[in-house]
């Protein structure tokens, strides 16, 4: 009878030590012992694979890299001739470059519009050209009463290496 008890205790060790982690122990040192040393090893084996990782390439583009468009207001407070405070609110669209190289033929365009909507920029045809990393580039963004709060925005542009990329993100006024 506890012959039987000793295998079915062993088989259910054998099994929980697949996933997860048994130790014997005779006294709280001989525990804490044990935990020292697992963490030792736990933690070297982590500081390792960060090592690694440093040394490896990107497996392709940094998703959070592009051209990120966003809207920005400023204001401006002036009196009027009546001594009237007004405040002047100025829109524009900012294209932020956040990738580590340039990003040339940037280009945007505004998804799903709905019609006779006032909400666009003031712009020559064609690509904007090549913002260098870090900078941007701002458009004045002419809205009107009745124009959306929120918009789509894809950004196209070019990175270092040729690839034709696109960033896509919603422009909220």
């Amino acid at each position: 009878m506890a012959l039987d008890e000793r295998r079915r205790l062993n088989g259910y060790l054998e099994e929980v030590r697949k996933s997860a982690l048994v130790f014997e122990y005779a006294n709280d040192g001989a525990l804490v012992g044990h935990l020292n040393n697992f963490l030792s090893r736990a933690t070297a084996q982590f500081q390792r694979s960060v090592e690694a990782s440093k040394s490896q390439e990107p497996e392709g583009p940094d998703p959070s890299e592009g051209v990120w468009p966003r809207a920005e207001v400023r204001e401006n407070v002036r009196t009027d001739s009546k001594g009237r405070v007004q405040t002047e609110r100025h829109w524009s669209l900012v294209l932020h470059n956040t990738s580590r190289g340039p990003a040339s033929n940037v280009d945007f365009e505004f998804e799903n519009l709905p019609e006779n909507v006032l909400f666009r920029t003031h712009r020559e045809e064609g690509s904007l050209g090549t913002i260098p990393p870090g900078q941007e580039v701002r458009l004045p963004l002419m809205l009107a009463w009745g124009s959306p709060e929120a918009v789509e925005c894809v950004v196209t542009w070019t990175d270092t290496v040729g690839n034709v990329r696109k960033t896509r993100a919603t422009v909220r006024t």
